[in-house]
């Protein structure tokens, strides 16, 4: 298994205390990486975008992106947004396996794929 293939969805608080909650989303983005997944972080691809675009616009082309992510990896905090609620609520509905920001984040995205790519190569054993 390539963990270079699988994509993480960062979902996090935005608002309230911007420059902040962009440092602590980028600082976990980086440690995604660094652990060989490919993150995508919403909080650095729009920041400081404010006014630009309606808020609500925003959070519709993330859910887009999140869609076509393999998994989504909960921040701090992450119960105080409603957009990240809204994700969440997405990723429900498609499936999509949520993880939670832990000292065993890593093993526990590792293990799920793990699991499920060799539930693919014996579909007898699920």
């Amino acid at each position: 298994m390539n963990k270079r293939n699988i994509i993480v969805y960062v979902a996090g608080p935005y608002r309230g205390n911007i420059s902040h909650n962009i440092d602590i989303a980028r600082v976990h983005a980086k440690e995604i990486w660094k652990a060989g997944y490919t993150a995508i972080c919403p909080h650095t691809n729009t920041a400081y975008f404010d006014n630009i675009i309606e808020d609500d616009e925003f959070l519709i082309g993330d859910i887009e992106i999140l869609k076509r992510c393999d998994c989504i990896y909960l921040l701090p905090d992450y119960w105080k947004s409603s957009g990240t609620k809204e994700e969440i609520k997405i990723a429900l509905q498609n499936l999509t396996p949520i993880f939670l920001f832990s000292q065993n984040w890593d093993k526990d995205i590792y293990n799920h794929f793990k699991r499920k790519e060799n539930e693919n190569k014996n579909p007898d054993s699920r």
